[in-house]
């Protein structure tokens, strides 16, 4: 390759010589410098839709995408500009004004713990106990324990409250918690890392937790000779000791499988000394000290003021936990990022029908057993995003500080489209990024209309199921706001079962077109089924193609999940 097809351009004062033809996105790699990007994919043709990757080009009067811009020999970009930062953030809260989502369900917002209440419903419904007392002690770390001291506002803020009675949340995780065993969720994100944590009440359990479940070499200690803090004088009226006996057992456990140290009955006295021998200190002694304020020294609960209901001293243990292992993997403390969480507001009746399509219609109940908790959290009408983590719109938002009430108007109707058996398409979330279409493979994907009508559809109209053919699943990873997401499959009800076995019992015997009635159903029934319109089948041979139909509604696919009955659940925003 001769030096003509090379470029050398200037990028935040840094030269950098790409190959001809590359865009400053690329070239921007090369220095390690991060570009925020939204409908940009590897590999893929620059799409242009969002402008979120915007730069400066020193001598042009306006930003430009930095995915589609080609680099240029003497160049100059500037990545990091107030022009560039304005024009970013104006971009994003304009694409979130025509994003109609729930990033997190009501119950979380108003809990201090914000812990996946959803997800903990979703397989507790599934009679999956394991995963759901993993969860809840991911959460809330002594989730038996509140399930006695906690106030509940997640149970006022339930949804599902305006319709009957709210799902009883803290019942739930506290059956769970006692029946779960010693279940956890563990990673090696900070592994080697050595961190001390002073102090074993609600805080310093809390961060502990979070600290082994990460896998770093943490040591908790604590004057007293049992684990609970404060916890311990509290009266057994309200408290019983086998609910705190039970948490703190499945902490030891947790502490044991990290490879972590717990030493009970050594008070702390000198701090600078501990800080010596590890990487960050928590402290959580319940007072003030001025060595809080030394490097890599982070104080929680009580020891910074943070008083209150065991749960909010839970949550503050486990944000400087968060703190301390950012700390250690950047060197630095930086606060942490306000999250951006968009909201339904006001629905219409219909909207409200089809949230409340989610949950069963069975009345609540004592959660006594395992059966009795699986009804119980069948209620729930999983609210919010089941995808806000991975949710790339959301993160970019956050990062460049955007707003998601900048600008307001009409709102796009909540609809939801089930027709696919492991993929829901939710419109109301796209935000026409475009990357859906881009992709190519089976699916046949467009925009349709223009403007404020414009939509993601399928040829001629075509049946999403159809239209999305054999790479649903990858354009739901695909998607960067689950507006297209999986569905989680749940076990499915008497009533599909068998109605899943005469669906393939007539397409087996084909002949005629055959549609099932719909059978008045409770909707967990109907949810368990994951079609909203059940009783479709098209017959009359395998791959046959009618040249005529009969009117009404289209005739759905009869292999997979479909004819089976579904086996798919409601997902994406307030379902997982």
């Amino acid at each position: 390759m001769t030096v003509s097809e090379h470029c050398t351009l200037r990028i935040d004062g840094r030269e950098v010589t790409v190959p001809a033809g590359s865009t400053v996105l690329e070239a921007a790699g090369r220095l390690g410098i991060r570009i925020p990007t939204l409908c940009h994919r590897p590999g893929c043709r620059p799409l242009e839709s969002c402008f979120v990757c915007a730069v400066q080009v020193v001598g042009q009067t306006r930003c430009v995408p930095s995915c589609a811009m080609p680099v240029q020999d003497g160049m100059e970009v500037i990545t990091g500009s107030p022009e560039a930062a304005a024009a970013r953030r104006t971009a994003v809260e304009l694409l979130l004004s025509d994003h109609l989502g729930e990033c997190l369900a009501p119950c979380e917002l108003a809990c201090p713990a914000t812990w996946d209440i959803p997800g903990f419903m979703a397989a507790a419904a599934a009679g999956d106990v394991g995963r759901a007392a993993a969860i809840a002690r991911a959460g809330l770390v002594l989730p038996t324990v509140l399930g006695y001291l906690c106030p509940a506002g997640c149970q006022k803020a339930c949804r599902r409250g305006r319709r009957d009675e709210p799902v009883t949340i803290r019942d739930l995780h506290r059956f769970i918690g006692a029946a779960g065993g010693e279940a956890w969720e563990l990673s090696d994100e900070l592994a080697g890392r050595r961190v001390a944590v002073v102090g074993a009440g609600p805080a310093g359990l809390a961060a502990a937790v979070q600290f082994w479940r990460q896998g770093a070499a943490c040591t908790l200690f604590d004057r007293r000779g049992a684990l609970g803090g404060s916890l311990l004088e509290e009266d057994p009226a309200g408290l019983p000791r086998e609910a705190l006996a039970a948490d703190t057992a499945a902490i030891e456990v947790l502490a044991r499988a990290a490879g972590g140290t717990i030493e009970l009955g050594t008070p702390v006295d000198n701090v600078p000394a501990l800080r010596e021998h590890f990487e960050a200190v928590i402290l959580a002694v319940g007072d003030a000290s001025p060595v809080a304020d030394a490097p890599g020294v982070f104080p929680a609960g009580a020891c910074r003021g943070k008083t209150g209901t065991a749960v909010r001293v839970i949550a503050d243990g486990l944000a400087a936990a968060r703190a301390a292992a950012d700390y250690l993997r950047t060197g630095r403390v930086q606060a942490e990022p306000a999250p951006v969480n968009v909201r339904y507001g006001p629905l219409t009746d219909e909207e409200q029908a089809i949230v409340e399509s989610r949950g069963s219609a069975a009345a609540a109940g004592p959660v006594a057993s395992v059966a009795g908790a699986r009804r119980q959290a069948g209620r729930c009408l999983l609210c919010g995003c089941r995808e806000h983590d991975r949710c790339r719109l959301r993160a970019v938002a956050a990062e460049v500080g955007a707003k998601p009430d900048r600008y307001t108007g009409r709102r796009r109707p909540l609809q939801r489209d089930d027709s696919h058996p492991t993929v829901a398409y939710e419109p109301h979330k796209c935000i026409l990024c475009g990357a859906c279409v881009a992709h190519g493979g089976t699916a046949r994907l467009s925009i349709v209309g223009r403007g404020f009508t414009a939509r993601i559809a399928g040829p001629y109209e075509a049946p999403m199921a159809e239209a999305l053919g054999a790479d649903a699943e990858a354009i739901a990873d695909l998607c960067p706001t689950s507006a297209f997401h999986r569905r989680l499959p749940r076990p499915r009800m008497a009533y599909d079962a068998i109605r899943g076995l005469l669906l393939r019992l007539l397409h087996v015997l084909g002949g005629h077109h055959a549609v099932l009635p719909d059978v008045p159903r409770c909707p967990r029934i109907r949810q368990a089924a994951g079609r909203t319109a059940a009783g479709r089948l098209r017959a009359g041979g395998r791959d046959r193609r009618h040249r005529h139909r009969p009117p009404g509604r289209p005739l759905g696919p009869p292999a997979g999940g479909a004819a089976g009955g579904g086996g798919g659940v409601h997902g994406g925003a307030g379902a997982p």
